[in-house]
C-alpha cells in the first residue's frame, strides 16, 4: 500500500505580490511543481475563503523538507520573473485614453495582463521581466502623449493621489474617434 502525505502551504508565503488567488502565477507554480518526481498531486485547496497550495507526496521518495524547499524555490523563481505593478495615471482626459493605453501595452512582448481604469486613475500590469522591464513599460506609456496641454503623471499606486514622487510626466494625446 502506498503511503501519501499532504502539505498545505499558504499562497502568499510563496507568491507574496499577488492581489488575488485568480492570478496566473498560481497556475505557473502548479505547472512547475507537477513535474517534480515524488509529488503525486498538486492543486489549490480552498478553505475558509483562502487558497492553499496542496502538495500530495510520497514520503518514501522525498522528505517534507524537500517538498517545502521545492515550493519555495519555484515560488521565488516565479516572483523573480513575473512582476505585478499597480500605478496611478493622473490627468487622463477620457476613458478612451485608458483604453488606448491598455490596447497598446497588451500588444507588447512580455506584457501578460494590463488593465487601465480611467475613473480610478490606475493601471495594473503583469509582465515577464525577462522580456520587458518596468522602466520600458513606463517609457512606452510616456511616449503615447503628444500634447493636450495637461501633464499626466505615472506614480506608484501605494503613494495615493497626493503623491509627490512621480515616475515622470507625459502629456496624453486625446483619443477621440
Amino acid at each position: 500500500m502506498k503511503s501519501e502525505k499532504i502539505l498545505h502551504l499558504e499562497i502568499p508565503l510563496l507568491l507574496p505580490d499577488l492581489e488575488n488567488d485568480q492570478d496566473q502565477c498560481i497556475e505557473r507554480l502548479l505547472e512547475r511543481l507537477e513535474n517534480r518526481q515524488g509529488l503525486e498531486k498538486v492543486h489549490i485547496h480552498r478553505k475558509n475563503n483562502h487558497a492553499l497550495l496542496c502538495l500530495h507526496y510520497d514520503p518514501e521518495l522525498i522528505s517534507l523538507n524537500q517538498v517545502e524547499r521545492w515550493a519555495e524555490i519555484e515560488g521565488a523563481a516565479i516572483t523573480e520573473r513575473y512582476h505585478h505593478e499597480t500605478m496611478r495615471i493622473t490627468n487622463m482626459d477620457c476613458g478612451d485614453c485608458a483604453t488606448s493605453i491598455e490596447h497598446i501595452l497588451a500588444r507588447q512582448k512580455g506584457v501578460l495582463v494590463v488593465s487601465v481604469n480611467y475613473a480610478a486613475e490606475s493601471m495594473r500590469v503583469e509582465f515577464d521581466s525577462t522580456i520587458i522591464s518596468k522602466e520600458a513599460i513606463i517609457e512606452l506609456v510616456r511616449s503615447l502623449g503628444s500634447g493636450n496641454g495637461r501633464a499626466a503623471k505615472l506614480v506608484p499606486a501605494e503613494l495615493g493621489t497626493g503623491a509627490g514622487l512621480a515616475f515622470g510626466s507625459f502629456p496624453l494625446r486625446r483619443f477621440h474617434r
